[in-house]
């Protein structure tokens, strides 16, 4: 089988797969050989025979297309086993089990992420939101996950042809809404154009045949105008010192789902766009980019509004390029995107780029570039998967005092706009003026806002902002800078602690963990009491040589725990009451420290508040350790019907009582249903106890019309309810 040089030929030759024979032929193309490969080759095609695709082809061809995709991208030997064995769990009888006794951790974490969860109980709606959930979830702690994803959707659709148009236009939305944003976000703008094409073609058939008719019709003229416009530049690069072999020039009509897209958003006809037509322009180095630009600018007349520096300001998904639009001399409008033979890869092949690229565009990369590139787009992934909404956002328009216009995603704020510009203005952000009015960063942007950023040589950063801004840029950097600080205090309280137990100094003890390497060990951002134990009986046992005496002092040194309402303190100090602070009001789940005044009281504050960090470096009272019994706020919306008497309302709140609920909130709602019906809704914490289900199942009972549901809150408190399983609502829940 030929081999190809891009994706989107990679993806046309997989399609002569028609049997075992030539799927293998497709899958040795792209893939090393190594003795686990082989293994896991030799188990996909036993466990798949005798199944076939809706196609009528053996099912093998779909396992090992998939894998070839991954070996093209640069995929390594684990993700090459985890595609070939991606659908075995689920559609054979090999389990998880097996997976991980013959493969190892890795590649079973990696096929048990790419299985559906099976619950007969659950409607297929609702799998299909588990089965994004669980891919998010671990795609998020392994970014390989989604790869593997992107390449069996690309696969699964370059064959949708033999489904019932139901089930194609039901995939095809899938693609659109979810796949689709995933790829565009880690940069596989490759595996998205095949995606966008595939679903384009099936779910706007009408659209597709115009756009298709269009350029078929015009494909000469356009070809003659970029030939002749690439002639020119070429021309021009090599009289300015350009050699020929150190550039590439690529021409190209548009996409015609862009172009689709384009006619829609401007309300016009095909005909009527005038930016069809691109060149991309590739150098070896940055420098060579603006050079080039300069003297494109300098031959042909170009349109600044629509000129984007995206070298300088990536975007969120690492893309770079200068985009400069000109019109040539018969008034032909031409895009141009400059960039270098690396920025060339990644806009491509985004993380698989970084798997992939050297100079000479070879499978090629040592472990540790590809640990670090991994890490990079990890942390990427995370950004985005932490987002509200996976689907694609819409962009507004600010303009900035020099009154050049920016676009930004809808829901940015200052703090976004601010981290998209330098990361350095980001940090020193104090205020903004927006529209002739000083507002805080937190300042949610809006169409055509005139922006002023102040900033202050003092870090003003507040740790709270990282739950108000939108983009993963933002989110990244407050996430780093929110732990970075969380370690230090960290540090700080791990030295108290033991200063006070082991009578040393704060020097003397952080001058001994920094000899012994343990802060990354086991001083981290999340800092465990277990952690502690393990430091103190490691201090111990450095110390002393006696055996004896090394279990006396290990017994006597364990920070006993000491619980008071939600609150469990490890400390050999006795702990007679606890308050909360009203400086920094820590809530349920926030990284907490607890401060023992001389009447033995305790006062919790957050670890990240001014008093906490005083507190630390100067000394000023006992530390101890503290941390939250319970961690999650368990809350639920009880409604109940109102009718003539109060008598039920009177027995539910009795009821409540009893079982040590805390009523939040109480509310009334007037004619709230078709019946027209008043209801009494309520707001009910049942963070204190542990046998939650069996406290619904007794209201229940005990109320025949009585609606229970819970609350859950996403981290910037916004409130989201979910009813039981099984239950159909007649109400409005989200009030």
């Amino acid at each position: 089988m030929k081999n190809v040089k891009n994706f989107l030929d990679l993806v046309e030759s997989s399609k002569q797969c028609i049997d075992l024979l030539s799927a293998k032929r497709f899958f040795r193309a792209y893939c090393p050989t190594s003795e686990l490969i082989e293994k896991a080759l030799e188990l996909s095609i036993k466990s798949h025979e005798g199944q076939n695709r809706k196609t009528g082809h053996p099912y093998i061809i779909h396992p090992l297309s998939v894998a070839g995709y991954i070996g093209f991208l640069g995929g390594n030997e684990e993700s090459i086993c985890a595609a070939l064995l991606h659908d075995t769990v689920e559609d054979t009888k090999v389990t998880l089990k097996y997976i991980k006794q013959e493969f190892g951790t890795t590649v079973e974490f990696l096929v048990d992420a790419l299985t559906k969860p099976i619950d007969k109980d659950v409607d297929k709606i609702k799998i299909k939101e588990l089965t994004f959930a669980k891919l998010t979830s671990n795609a998020s702690k392994d970014v390989r996950v989604l790869v593997i994803k992107l390449c069996d959707r690309t696969h699964n659709l370059i064959t949708i042809g033999a489904m019932i148009p139901k089930k194609i236009e039901e995939k095809c939305r899938e693609t659109l809404s979810f796949y689709i944003p995933l790829a565009n976000r880690l940069g596989m703008n490759r595996i998205k154009l095949v995606l966008e094409n595939i679903c384009f073609q099936y779910l706007f058939p009408q659209g597709y045949k115009e756009v298709s008719s269009f350029i078929d019709e015009h494909q000469n003229e356009f070809q003659i105008v970029l030939n002749n416009y690439i002639l020119k530049v070429e021309e021009i690069l090599m009289k300015s010192g350009f050699n020929k072999e150190d550039y590439r020039v690529e021409k190209r009509i548009k996409e015609k789902y862009s172009i689709y897209l384009k006619t829609q958003r401007k309300g016009i006809k095909i005909h009527e766009l005038s930016d069809i037509l691109a060149v991309r322009i590739i150098l070896p180095k940055k420098s060579d980019c603006y050079h080039a630009m300069g003297l494109i600018h300098e031959h042909f007349t170009p349109e600044f509004k629509k000129f984007k520096d995206y070298i300088a300001s990536p975007k969120d998904n690492g893309y770079q390029t200068l985009h400069t639009t000109i019109t040539n001399q018969i008034n032909h409008t031409i895009e141009n995107q400059i960039r270098t033979f690396e920025m060339d890869q990644s806009a491509k092949l985004g993380i698989a780029a970084h798997w992939r690229y050297k100079n000479s565009g070879e499978i090629n990369e040592t472990l540790e570039e590809r640990s670090i590139s991994h890490k990079k787009y990890q942390k990427t992934f995370q950004s985005f998967y932490k987002t509200d909404s996976l689907d694609q956002i819409d962009e507004i328009s600010i303009f900035t005092p020099d009154k050049k216009k920016h676009k930004v995603q809808k829901n940015d704020t200052l703090i976004d706009f601010a981290y998209k510009i330098d990361e350095v203005l980001g940090k020193n952000i104090s205020y903004g003026i927006v529209n002739g009015k000083k507002v805080p960063p937190i300042y949610k942007l809006n169409n055509n806002d005139h922006i002023k950023i102040v900033t202050s040589t003092k870090n003003s950063i507040k740790h709270s902002w990282r739950y108000a801004v939108n983009s993963p840029k933002a989110k990244q950097y407050l996430e780093e800078a929110y732990l970075h600080e969380l370690s230090k205090i960290n540090i700080l309280i791990v030295v108290q602690i033991f200063s006070k137990i082991f009578d040393k100094s704060g020097d003397y003890i952080l001058e001994w963990i920094n000899e012994n390497r343990l802060l990354d060990k086991y001083i981290k951002s999340s800092l465990s009491i277990e952690s502690i134990k393990r430091l103190i009986k490691f201090y111990i046992f450095s110390k002393i040589s006696n055996k004896s005496l090394k279990k006396t002092l290990i017994k006597r040194y364990t920070l006993t725990p000491q619980f008071i309402s939600n609150l469990v303190i490890y400390s050999n100090f006795n702990v007679t009451k606890t308050s909360i602070a009203h400086c920094c009001h820590p809530k349920v789940g926030d990284e907490i420290v607890g401060f023992l005044d001389s009447k033995n009281t305790l006062e919790i504050h957050n670890k990240l508040c001014s008093f906490s960090k005083d507190n630390l470096k100067n000394n000023l009272k006992n530390v101890c350790y503290t941390n939250w019994k319970i961690k999650t706020i368990n809350q639920f919306e009880i409604l109940l019907p109102l009718k003539d008497n109060s008598s039920d309302i009177t027995k539910l709140f009795e009821l409540l009582s009893t079982f040590k609920l805390a009523i939040l909130k109480i509310k009334t709602l007037e004619n709230f249903n078709e019946e027209n019906l008043s209801y009494i809704l309520l707001e009910v914490n049942y963070s204190e106890v542990s046998n939650i289900k069996r406290i619904n199942q007794k209201i229940i009972d005990t109320f025949s019309n009585i609606k229970i549901s819970e609350i859950r809150r996403d981290r910037r408190g916004n409130k989201k309810i979910y009813l039981p399983k099984k239950e159909t609502s007649i109400f409005n829940w989200s009030i």
